[in-house]
């Protein structure tokens, strides 16, 4: 085999990886926010999700807002942010994997562990960031949609296999 069809097959494989490296690197960059900064994006952006909803359920202008609720909104905003930037991460880990020859279930397992260990290391790398933590329990809901798609992968393999 030639250099160069080398090459071509080397990059037309890396290519796969493409999205997941930008999606990596795109979670890379939210988490080495300081949290003050983190939380100014999500207040903003629960802001506007409020005056969209407003619009459509007009309440008393000079009602106090509620501000356990804001809070407990935003922590949801938050946590679900989270769950999809991994639950892409996690498809995207897939689309790389996707020119090897796998089965169906390793190729599902193999792209949860990958993004599992992302998820830790992301967490280790917040350690460092000011105003921000290190939890486990962040990286068990960064992993809740890449379990609900690694799971529905591999009950599918099982009823393909028993139809």
């Amino acid at each position: 085999m030639t250099t160069n069809k080398k090459r071509t097959l080397t990059f037309s494989k890396f290519r796969f990886w493409i999205p997941a490296l930008i999606m990596a690197g795109l979670i890379f960059f939210f988490s080495s926010q300081p949290g003050e900064d983190s939380s100014k994006l999500s207040g903003s952006l629960l802001h506007e999700i409020l005056l969209a909803i407003s619009r459509f359920f007009p309440s008393d202008p000079n009602a106090e807002p509620n501000l356990l609720l804001l809070d407990r909104l935003e922590f949801l905003l938050r946590k679900t942010a989270h769950v999809t930037e991994y639950t892409i991460l996690y498809l995207t880990v897939l689309l790389g994997l996707s020119p090897r020859k796998f089965s169906r279930k390793r190729w599902a397992l193999t792209a949860f562990l990958i993004t599992v260990c992302y998820a830790c290391t992301d967490e280790f790398h917040q350690y460092f960031v000011p105003d921000r933590s290190a939890r486990i329990t962040d990286v068990m809901i960064d992993s809740i949609g890449s379990s609900i798609v690694t799971f529905s992968l591999i009950v599918s393999t099982l009823f393909k296999k028993n139809a």
